[in-house]
């Protein structure tokens, strides 16, 4: 794996020496055997089980209606994103999978905090973040409808169409689709300046799985406090 499948003459002195060195650093949690050396780290040490964690509290406080704690807790676990997972073992099979993943968790988690924004009024926090995200990913059409309406609410009417624009073009060149029913729905509530699409609502997702589409996600519109 460190080799890419290629490993030099001197690779078991080398890993012998790395392991030394490791081994003093970590003391007894680096486990050796005749196979192989194994790492037991604790829980906390590892960013990718903190966010996880702080994943998992944020999006529960977020289906509980928690919208400061969901906030609190999806903030800190965003802050620890620093970039693509494993930078330096991406050519390693096996951790695709893996990688993949935690960048889905990330974008999910990006727009389960803009939802909790969203639905507290502090819909100017996010849009130049979204933005840039849909440009990286313009057939992701959640992020296109909060984007749409963080711009409404700003008093940017024109601004969010234009995004719907973008979004509806890109869909139909790439996969030669419409943009989903739920998106185009929120299209014509901005165009009539409907009262629900000012603060004070926000979106209504299902948060069973936490997956989403791609393509069609769902957006409905809900008073927050009905």
């Amino acid at each position: 794996m460190l080799w890419n499948g290629c490993p030099p003459s001197s690779a078991a002195s080398n890993l012998r020496t790395y392991a030394h060195r490791l081994r003093a650093l970590l003391g007894p949690r680096l486990v050796s055997d005749r196979i192989c050396y194994t790492l037991y780290p604790e829980a906390d040490e590892l960013d990718v089980a903190r966010f996880q964690n702080l994943a998992d509290e944020g999006r529960q406080a977020l289906r509980d209606g928690a919208l400061d704690l969901a906030v609190e807790r999806l903030g800190r676990a965003l802050s620890l994103w620093r970039g693509r997972p494993f930078p330096d073992l991406t050519t390693v099979p096996h951790l695709y999978g893996e990688i993949a993943r935690l960048e889905e968790l990330h974008l999910q988690l990006l727009e389960d905090n803009a939802e909790a924004l969203l639905a507290l009024g502090r819909h100017t926090e996010f849009v130049p973040e979204f933005r840039k995200l849909l440009a990286e990913h313009p057939l992701r059409e959640n992020l296109a409808a909060q984007l749409l309406i963080a711009l409404y609410r700003s008093g940017r009417r024109a601004d969010a169409l234009s995004v719907y624009s973008g979004t509806r073009e890109r869909l139909s060149e790439e996969l030669g689709v419409d943009p989903g029913s739920e998106l185009q729905r929120l299209h014509q509530a901005i165009l009539r300046d409907e009262a629900q699409m000012r603060p004070g609502m926000t979106l209504a997702r299902r948060h069973g799985s936490g997956r989403r589409a791609m393509v069609g996600a769902r957006v409905t519109f809900r008073d927050r406090n009905q």
